[in-house]
């Protein structure tokens, strides 16, 4: 019997090439996962998708990767809502107030229009030549689908209510006098200036957060058109300018002192 030649080294089966890669790839998951500072979701060689590799807690997720669902995109506004929202303006806003129902609508209710364009809306269709409220259709309409959608509004908002007037024209001419619509109309009236004050308090409201010069223009213009009795368009014109200078040296200060 041939004794084994203490020089030569013991005979080691050699393991078949798969399972010799899959005991490296353990071994190197074994030393990236005991690795300091090793960063979380590595994932380890060898590991199969959807495993979860050493080090890694069960439901973290990667760096760098957001699982918060994505924001929905803005609805399309259809020009039959369109239609429809100024058709019922038109015909259910009795006694003036247009501007006030509109917001209420538009921004309020619909959420089309933020709040702060609105009201720049508001304020340019003041100044503009032409009822506000059709200034304001024309932007809204014009704003949320184009030309089309602003002369649809316009036709909704006037249309509708033209031939209500017509037809109930007609019909009180054929009635016995009496002061009842009168009256009606004066307790209408007085619902449209309710809600176009709360518009104006809404709208000195956030006027103050760009500071106390605001209100006091909005006190000035109060005071010179409403109480004076001043032309409204020369006393925007001047007031306007002051309230630029104000908002421009605001903005300079901030930028100095940042």
């Amino acid at each position: 019997m041939t004794e084994p030649d203490p020089a030569t080294p013991p005979h080691r089966a050699e393991a078949p090439p798969e399972t010799a890669g899959s005991a490296a790839a353990d071994i190197a998951a074994a030393d990236i996962a005991a690795a300091p500072g090793a960063p979380d979701g590595i994932a380890a060689p060898g590991i199969p998708d959807g495993a979860a590799s050493p080090g890694v807690l069960a439901g973290a997720a990667a760096p760098g990767v957001s699982h918060e669902p994505a924001a929905p995109a803005a609805r399309s506004v259809t020009l039959m809502e369109i239609v429809s929202l100024f058709g019922r303006i038109g015909l259910t806003s009795f006694g003036g107030g247009l501007s006030a129902w509109l917001y209420r609508e538009v921004v309020g209710r619909r959420q089309w229009i933020p709040e702060e364009d609105f009201l720049g809306a508001l304020t340019m269709a003041q100044i503009l030549p032409g009822a506000n409220i059709i200034n304001l259709a024309i932007y809204v309409g014009h704003r949320l689908r184009g030309a089309l959608g602003a002369t649809l509004a316009v036709l909704a908002l006037l249309g509708p209510p033209m031939i209500v007037v017509i037809l109930v024209t007609n019909a009180i001419q054929a009635l016995p006098a009496g002061g009842w619509l009168h009256d009606f109309l004066e307790g209408v009236a007085a619902s449209a200036i309710g809600l176009t004050a709360a518009m104006g308090l809404r709208t000195t409201r956030r006027a103050w957060v760009n500071g106390p010069w605001t209100l006091l223009l909005t006190i000035a213009i109060f005071a010179a058109v409403g109480v004076m009795q001043w032309p409204l368009i020369p006393v925007v014109l001047v007031l306007g300018v002051v309230g630029w200078l104000a908002a421009r040296a605001k903005v300079k200060e901030e930028v100095t002192g940042a």
